[in-house]
């Protein structure tokens, strides 16, 4: 929730401000964001790959996506410690 959504009694109304819409702040992506994103397009993508990618945060990029309506399936194999990420549909 955003802060301008909470009702607090100290909270004032400033005239003229219109909060942004929720889906437009959704729609946002950082650029590595997109570069995950254009990578699981191609198909099913480990940990390493993402990394090549996303940069030393892509779980922090795939988390993004997801709270954007992707669809990001996780499989892992611990006994090999590669994470494969797969995008199944956009919502």
């Amino acid at each position: 929730m955003a802060s301008w959504d909470r009702q607090h009694p100290r909270q004032g109304v400033i005239p003229g401000f219109a909060p942004p819409p929720a889906a437009a702040k959704l729609r946002r992506l950082k650029r590595s964001a997109k570069r995950c994103l254009e990578r699981l397009r191609q198909g099913p993508a480990t940990n390493v790959e993402l990394l090549a990618v996303g940069g030393m945060r892509f779980g922090a990029r795939v988390h993004e996506l997801r709270r954007a309506g992707h669809r990001i399936r996780t499989d892992e194999d611990k006994a090999r410690g590669i994470v494969t990420y797969t995008l199944s549909e956009t919502t």
